[in-house]
């Protein structure tokens, strides 16, 4: 093609990259090749193709904050689970620890096992989505294949009765790590070889989990201290794998999704530049080391 596409042009593409990531994987639908070609070598079109997406999740958002509001201005009872409300076979649910994005982690109690367990659970209003399940199945598949002491490790997951995909994890009883950064600065004032030794012992630490993800081909792509939690006898843990990517195993596995080119994934603060850019294929190992 000459010349750069119409805005009309790059929302049709965003539209059938949409379709085909929530098509079932046999579905023949294909994104334009001359548009996909195009935005690979053109920096000035992917950032288009970001804003235009930017908009549709603003848009999106106020739509979704209307229909929350009933008839009579009063906010609709929320479908998301609570610990009162949800019911998962084999768990006992304690109470709530996070809500995020894509779901709510619930302290709960595995019987088989008497262990306490953090029970991550999607989003009801989410799993009407085909790429949001396939997210959160992706991300038990990813997180499943990794057994290191500084990474969070999975123990089972299934689908409720009610339809809602779960996944139970080790329940980390600590920190995020900015915090536990912060309480080893203070009890170490003065001391700058004690401080030294310390933080980079828990560094040192993060390191090798992050390190044991990448020999297993997956890519974190959102490493922050939120997603580190560290034992109160200073053993970081990594988690949250919900925008892992596989470095060599995407075609194979059943939930691979097609990241949209020109649009970011991450969190602003800790993301690379080829990140920020929204070019999904310029993404590799060195962006975690970044973060």
């Amino acid at each position: 093609m000459t010349g750069c596409p119409t805005d009309q042009e790059l929302e049709s593409l965003i539209d059938e990259r949409v379709a085909l990531n929530e098509a079932p994987p046999d579905a023949p639908t294909r994104p334009s090749s001359l548009l996909t070609h195009h935005l690979e070598h053109c920096e000035r079109c992917r950032e288009r193709v970001g804003q235009l997406e930017r908009d549709r999740d603003f848009m999106h958002e106020i739509v979704s904050a209307l229909s929350d509001v009933s008839d009579t201005g009063a906010p609709k009872r929320a479908a998301s689970p609570t610990a009162a409300t949800l019911a998962v076979q084999g768990y006992d649910i304690d109470g709530e620890l996070h809500r995020g994005a894509q779901g709510v982690v619930f302290k709960a109690r595995q019987l088989s096992t008497n262990r306490d367990v953090a029970l991550k659970v999607l989003y009801h209003e989410s799993g009407t989505s085909l790429r949001m399940r396939q997210r959160f199945l992706r991300e038990i598949e990813l997180a499943a294949q990794l057994r290191h002491p500084n990474v969070v490790t999975i123990f089972d997951s299934g689908e409720t009765d009610d339809g809602r995909l779960y996944f139970a994890m080790e329940y980390v009883d600590g920190q995020r790590f900015d915090a536990c950064a912060k309480e080893i600065a203070a009890a170490t004032a003065g001391r700058t070889t004690d401080y030294r030794r310390r933080a980079l012992t828990l560094f040192d630490a993060v390191c090798a989990g992050v390190a044991h993800a990448h020999h297993a081909g997956v890519i974190h792509r959102d490493l922050k201290p939120g997603n580190i939690l560290v034992t109160f006898d200073h053993q970081p843990k990594v988690l949250d794998f919900g925008l892992a990517k596989a470095t060599d195993a995407d075609v194979n596995s059943r939930f691979a999704l097609t990241t949209i080119a020109g649009g970011f994934m991450g969190t602003i603060a800790y993301a690379s530049p080829e990140q920020t850019r929204g070019n999904p294929d310029a993404i590799d190992t060195r962006s975690d080391i970044y973060a």
